[in-house]
């Protein structure tokens, strides 16, 4: 397993996951489609994609504002508050995560941010296959870093 480098951030992929083109996507309309990564035979896929914050925007690596942002995600869709979600400091970023249920797909959103990047990660499968790929997906997102 080798830390590969896309615009923005790195991350490493396990055994039989490899990135692919493609733009069907849960993104928002404005924003340029996100990098995707699957495995060979599995149900979903993990879209992730990076900006740079506007300079008036800086801020400190706050749990809180990524947790917001993963609430408006879930609002902006008329979803209502997340599943599940939680928040957390790791190594001076801020990582927070939502779980949603979109028409029967299962959504996880991870939100990490240096307080001058931002990096935006969802996983998508069908509702019925969510636990299928939960230690790979949880590994890539452990493994994300701002490039």
């Amino acid at each position: 397993m080798l830390r590969q480098t896309f615009e923005g951030f790195s991350l490493t992929l396990p055994e039989g996951w490899f990135d692919v083109l493609d733009d069907a996507t849960y993104a928002e309309h404005d924003e340029l489609p996100p990098f995707r990564f699957t495995a060979r035979q599995g149900p979903g896929a993990l879209l992730v994609s990076a900006t740079e914050l506007h300079p008036d925007d800086h801020g400190g690596a706050d749990p809180g504002e990524v947790r917001a942002l993963a609430h408006e995600w879930g609002e902006r869709r008329g979803l209502g508050l997340p599943l599940e979600e939680s928040s957390a400091e790791r190594d001076g970023l801020a990582l927070a995560t939502a779980v949603y249920n979109v028409r029967g797909d299962f959504v996880q959103l991870w939100f990490l941010t240096s307080g001058r990047a931002l990096v935006q990660a969802s996983y998508v499968c069908p509702w019925a296959d969510r636990e299928a790929e939960r230690a790979p997906r949880e590994a890539i997102i452990a493994s994300l870093q701002f490039a």
